[in-house]
């Protein structure tokens, strides 16, 4: 039994991360087993699933292919006390992709399902949209150092909370972990991010990690339009469905800057859309992101 990885567990963050997208082979062919990583509240973070995912899914394919995207649907919430089992099934190998599916399961429930899709590396036509201004990371607090110094309630406990992260995250304008002002043309933020040791191997494996840390913040942008801070009162959030397309080779270890918006929030549910950029302008991969949203104040 592969065992789950607690706040005290004898690793630190990056080794964390590594150990999480580690997975173990079980007596069932085309199934693995991954550690959950403690997170406050008991639920399994949506990026662990993200993560695992992929890297489950590479055991499934040639080394020679990389993964081109990921579409997760969450079903159910995920108990952090337990390991989570991956089944990857091979729906298609071409001469160009291959598409896998990859069921997250603990003990009789669907967590979640993925599409994988992998490419054998080719040319061809190659464009990117001119990215914002992006300024530098160094410019930026940590959101670490932020919450230190912040004598708002919930301070400390949310610092101890980003200090046990594998990545460092640094907010433009500012985090929303205690407050948010909302309004017209707030939902827009960046969000640099990094690991904060080095991070080396394979690229599958570095697209595996960025899927993870593309799951952090992408809620965000629609809680900052209505003025929602993670530790609003009442707040009710869940991830519903998530993809991520890999454009060009990542490194996680190297800042990444993760510019987010979002386009609408309904019913009860809020899209994030997010593009992610290396230091110098390289656009890396695109993000979106359906989750709920709800306030007892609008209930």
């Amino acid at each position: 039994m592969t065992d789950s990885l607690p706040l005290d567990a004898a690793l630190d963050p990056v080794d964390r991360l590594r150990a999480l997208l580690t997975l173990t082979p079980t007596e069932r062919p085309g199934v693995f087993e991954a550690p959950s990583e403690w997170m406050v509240g008991g639920r399994i973070f949506g990026g662990q699933i993200l993560g695992q995912s992929v890297a489950a899914a590479i055991n499934g394919v040639d080394p020679d292919r990389v993964p081109s995207s990921l579409h997760t649907m969450f079903l159910q919430a995920g108990d952090v006390t337990e390991p989570v089992r991956y089944r990857v099934e091979l729906l298609h190998a071409g001469r160009s992709f291959s598409q896998l599916q990859v069921t997250a399961t603990q003990s009789a429930r669907t967590l979640a399902r993925s599409l994988v899709c992998f490419e054998i590396r080719s040319s061809g036509v190659d464009h990117q949209e001119v990215p914002p201004r992006l300024g530098s990371p160094q410019d930026v607090p940590s959101d670490s150092e932020a919450l230190a110094a912040s004598t708002l309630p919930g301070a400390a406990e949310s610092a101890a909370a980003v200090r046990y992260r594998s990545f460092e995250t640094r907010h433009r304008p500012n985090s929303v972990y205690l407050q948010a002002q909302g309004g017209p043309g707030t939902d827009r933020q960046l969000v640099w991010m990094r690991t904060k040791t080095a991070f080396p191997g394979s690229q599958s494996l570095q697209r595996a990690a960025l899927a993870y840390a593309s799951d952090y913040t992408i809620l965000e942008p629609g809680m900052r339009r209505h003025g929602i801070a993670w530790a609003h009162p009442g707040l009710t959030r869940a991830s519903l469905d998530h993809a991520i397309w890999f454009h060009r080779d990542v490194h996680v270890d190297a800042w990444c800057a993760y510019v987010q918006r979002a386009p609408s929030a309904q019913e009860g549910r809020s899209l994030s859309a997010g593009s992610l950029y290396s230091e110098d302008g390289i656009l890396l991969a695109t993000c979106a992101q359906e989750g709920v949203l709800r306030i007892p104040e609008t209930r």
